[in-house]
This record gives structure tokens, C-alpha cells and sequence, in this order.
């Protein structure tokens, strides 16, 4: 069957379609789970993003709220710690 449509499509110039509809569905459906792989990627990626913000504005806004404290009041690595144990 193959050779007959594939002789059918060269002697058609395409008109007669080579691949079978098994075959235009299985193509489709790969189409489909790339489309649906990307797009996971793409969410991912915007989380990780909102993280990393989130996190740069809590750091900072720890920072200035530091301000003008004086040295044994400053927030310390254990403090960040402890704040993302709780959260």
C-alpha cells in the first residue's frame, strides 16, 4: 500500500497525500505533546522568576528595615533561616 501511494503522490504532484491519516494523527498528536512541553517549560520558568523576585524584594526590604539599627541588631543568616523554616 505504501508504494502505491507514494507512486500516486509523486505522479499527482502531491494531490494524492503520501502519509496515511494514522500517520498525520500520530504526527499531530507529537505536535501537540511538544506544544504542551514548551508550554510547561514556560510556566516553570515563570515561577522560578516570581521566586527569585520575591525573594530579592524580601531581601531588601529586610535591609532597609535594618537601617540605623546598630551592629547586634542586624538581621543575621540564621534569622533568613529560620524565616524560611516558617514559611
Amino acid at each position: 500500500m505504501g508504494l502505491i501511494r507514494k507512486t500516486a503522490s509523486l505522479t499527482t504532484l502531491g494531490a494524492v497525500k503520501y502519509t496515511s491519516r494514522r500517520e498525520a494523527q500520530t504526527k499531530a498528536a507529537l505536535q501537540e505533546a511538544k506544544l504542551t512541553k514548551a508550554q510547561h517549560r514556560t510556566l516553570d520558568a515563570q515561577a522560578k522568576l516570581a521566586e527569585t523576585q520575591r525573594g530579592a524584594l524580601e531581601a531588601e526590604q529586610r535591609e532597609q528595615a535594618a537601617e540605623g539599627q546598630p551592629w547586634y541588631r542586624q538581621p543575621t543568616i540564621g534569622d533568613a533561616i529560620r524565616a524560611a523554616k516558617q514559611k
